[in-house]
This record gives C-alpha cells, sequence and structure tokens, in this order.
C-alpha cells in the first residue's frame, strides 16, 4: 500500500512506465503525472481517496500531461490510451 506522496511533485519526472489499467491491481509507486498519448478518459483513484474509490477525468486530449498523485488507473472506464506513469 503506498502511504506517501512523492517529496518533491514539481519537478519533472524521473522515471516513466507504460500503464495496463486494472480493476484489481495498484500501480507499483505513486504517480507524480500521468502522460496520455491516446485521448479519451481516465479513470483513477487518488493518494487521498479510500480504496476502491475512484473519479473518471473525461475529455483528455492526445499529448496531455496530467499532474496528478494516483495509486490506481482503472479499466472499467479508461478510454485513453498510450498511458504513462509518471515518477
Amino acid at each position: 500500500m503506498i502511504t506517501s506522496p512523492p517529496t518533491n511533485v514539481v519537478t519533472g519526472a524521473q522515471f516513466a512506465v507504460a500503464v495496463t489499467p486494472s480493476d484489481a491491481n495498484d500501480l507499483p509507486f505513486l504517480t507524480r503525472a500521468l502522460w496520455i498519448g491516446g485521448g479519451g478518459a481516465v479513470q483513477v483513484t487518488l493518494l487521498g481517496m479510500p480504496d476502491g474509490s475512484s473519479v473518471v477525468y473525461a475529455g483528455i486530449a492526445a499529448g496531455t500531461r496530467i499532474a496528478l498523485q494516483c495509486k490506481r488507473v482503472w479499466a472499467a472506464a479508461t478510454t485513453a490510451s498510450l498511458i504513462l506513469a509518471e515518477e
């Protein structure tokens, strides 16, 4: 379980990994941001949200970087593609 935010969320990413949205598994680390390569919607659980809860960011344009401290990207309502989790 993720218990603390990144130490400095205002700087650029140190690394990134491709995201496979999952309704069962958290990301391997708490993100600084998500890069959305193919536009659509992203369903996420943010750092301060209870486990199992989520919010959907809809209408995200391709090539958008969203500064989010998220712990899970859900498959159920995620339609965006080519998602990278940045830390």
